[in-house]
């Protein structure tokens, strides 16, 4: 009898291993996986919750990758736009100052080639009409570099095909 009693106890620790053992093998792959729920067996209801959050995860990853693409498209645009606005601005403020300044002689009103007028050469004005090209010159500069991912966010030439605002940009 005692030898009955000593197996059913043995069995009932056996039992108890054996689940002790599978709860820790189950909370050991919830642990090394990082997920409560693994599969739909495990809880339904959890297992659902957990699909879509994981799936409104990676939809929120592409949102926010096609966010940051928008933001350097505009962050290009608009470093080159305020660039050009600056130079516009000087010019427009050069323009008014050599408005205001006496115009230079002209020595050789007619000459048969072009060549500068020594009179308007040491003239301030010929120094602001020389800043003013710069100018131009800088504005362009940055309307022709304002690309993203080779495409040009302000400049668009009369043989391009496609205009900037039809190009469609990948990551």
């Amino acid at each position: 009898m005692s030898s009955i009693i000593t197996n059913s106890g043995a069995m009932a620790a056996l039992s108890t291993l054996r689940s002790i053992d599978g709860r820790l093998a189950n909370t050991s792959q919830q642990a090394s996986s990082g997920l409560r729920v693994e599969k739909a067996s495990d809880n339904a209801a959890y297992w659902s919750i957990s699909t879509t959050m994981r799936s409104d995860v990676k939809a929120m990853n592409v949102v926010n990758d096609s966010v940051g693409l928008a933001e350097g498209v505009v962050d290009t645009a608009y470093a080159a736009m305020e660039s050009v606005l600056d130079s516009f601005v000087e010019i427009r403020n050069l323009v008014i100052t050599a408005s205001d300044m006496p115009q230079p002689g002209m020595k050789d009103a007619v000459k048969p080639a072009f060549s500068l007028d020594p009179e308007y050469a040491k003239s301030d004005v010929y120094k602001i009409d020389q800043r003013i090209q710069q100018l131009q010159d800088q504005a362009r500069d940055a309307m022709m570099s304002a690309s993203f991912s080779g495409v040009n966010m302000l400049y668009h030439g009369i043989g391009e095909s496609t205009k900037a605002s039809e190009q469609v940009h990948n990551l």
